[in-house]
C-alpha cells in the first residue's frame, strides 16, 4: 500500500464526516467515512473503514461518482449514527 493511501485511512480514523454502525456480513460493525478531494476541490474519492471490536479489518476507496454506498449508509436507525461531523 502507497504510503498516502495509509495517511488517508489514519485520517479517516481521525476526523470522519460520519460514523455508523451496521451489520455486515452478520455481524455489527462500525463504518468510518470521509470523503477526499483533489487540489481543485472537486470530490473524487472516499475511504471506507469497518472497524471491528477495535480492530481494522476492511478498509476500501471508491469514486465518488455513484453516491448510492453513502445514501444507503445514512438509511439507518438513528441509534445506529454514532457520529456526524458538525
Amino acid at each position: 500500500m502507497t504510503k498516502h493511501l495509509v495517511g488517508a485511512f489514519v485520517e479517516t480514523l481521525k476526523d470522519p464526516l460520519f460514523v455508523v454502525k451496521k451489520r455486515y456480513k452478520g455481524e455489527w460493525q462500525h463504518v468510518y467515512y470521509k470523503p477526499f478531494k483533489d487540489e481543485n476541490g472537486h470530490y473524487h474519492l472516499a475511504s471506507f473503514i469497518l472497524d471491528k471490536d477495535g480492530e481494522l479489518v476492511h478498509k476500501t476507496f471508491f469514486e465518488i461518482e455513484n453516491l448510492s454506498k453513502i445514501k444507503e449508509l445514512l438509511k439507518v436507525p438513528d441509534a445506529n449514527l454514532l457520529y456526524m461531523k458538525q
